[in-house]
């Protein structure tokens, strides 16, 4: 299946994002300045607290801390950290000054991957940084490539893009025809950068569970881009699949993902804006996914 049958997979995908947190602030600089040149993309805090509300809000891969941090304490940060449940993994690197022989074990006992002494060693956290990004790439190789999304459950793009043309040449022989859906949230992009990773990943999620109630148990679901699924209808004509559409939007409707709020004001919430609109396309060599775009396949 050529590249054109599906868009890329990053439309908006970040750098890589690393958070540097430690109470001296020339040593953060440092950090920052040489990863920045390696083509990282650098948060530096001095507290503990900070650096979890930016760490909430962001793809963060990397996170290089102490021991001693403002409002919370770097065991405290990586306790926080682990116990939020992300679909892709986050590399804990220690870098302390402290050689008692319990730093090592507390950090690791926490839920850290390594450990390092201050001072500062250019080459030493540029080959660890490297032996992270391995181990990090082959947790992408597994959240990509493994069959299932490991964010919401389903099928994801490689395992569609293997499963889809046995389908449609069966379709073909057998002579009948389906329909594919592609469901695009159109404010998954505006959500991540006004609210962060977290907010935009629950959207996700949600929207996920509601096209799995909508759609029959025969159907195929995946999810075919970051902001984008994409439903094979088996045996569904294509002005068959309205009824389906307007489940989904009354669906995408009710949902409600909970925004933070400072304490005192109302809550706030947003819903999925799946699209505004179906447009028809049938045609079988070019799918060309859109929001709310069907396109037909196997016998005509």
């Amino acid at each position: 299946m050529g590249d054109e049958t599906f868009p890329s997979q990053a439309r908006y995908a970040p750098a890589p994002k690393v958070l540097v947190v430690d109470r001296d602030p020339l040593f953060a600089r440092i950090v920052a300045s040489r990863l920045e040149k390696q083509g990282y993309t650098v948060r530096t805090e001095d507290s503990g607290a900070a650096a979890l509300e930016w760490y909430r809000t962001e793809d963060v891969r990397i996170v290089i801390l102490d021991f001693d941090l403002l409002d919370l304490d770097g065991l405290g940060l990586v306790r926080a950290i682990r116990s939020i449940k992300r679909p892709r993994y986050t590399y804990v690197l220690f870098y302390s000054a402290r050689t008692d022989k319990d730093a090592l074990t507390e950090a690791l006992g926490v839920g850290a991957d390594d450990y390092m002494q201050k001072p500062y060693n250019a080459l030493e956290l540029r080959l660890r940084l490297e032996l992270a990004r391995r181990l990090l790439d082959m947790d992408d190789e597994l959240y990509h490539g493994g069959g299932t999304d490991k964010a919401t459950g389903i099928l994801n793009r490689k395992a569609l893009e293997q499963i889809l043309p046995r389908i449609v040449a069966l379709s073909k022989r057998a002579k009948f025809a389906g329909t594919l859906l592609f469901v695009r949230l159109e404010n998954l992009k505006e959500v991540f950068q006004r609210h962060g990773y977290e907010t935009a990943h629950r959207l996700m999620v949600e929207t996920a569970r509601l096209l799995l109630l909508c759609h029959r148990g025969s159907d195929l679901m995946a999810k075919s881009a970051e902001d984008e699924f994409c439903l094979l209808l088996n045996t569904t004509a294509e002005d068959k699949c309205i009824h389906l559409v307007e489940r989904m939007l009354g669906g995408a409707s009710r949902i409600a993902i909970d925004l933070p709020t400072p304490e005192g004001m109302p809550q706030e919430g947003l819903s999925p804006r799946p699209f505004d609109g179906v447009a028809c396309d049938c045609h079988d060599s070019h799918l060309r996914p859109a929001w709310g775009r069907r396109s037909h396949y196997g016998h005509a």
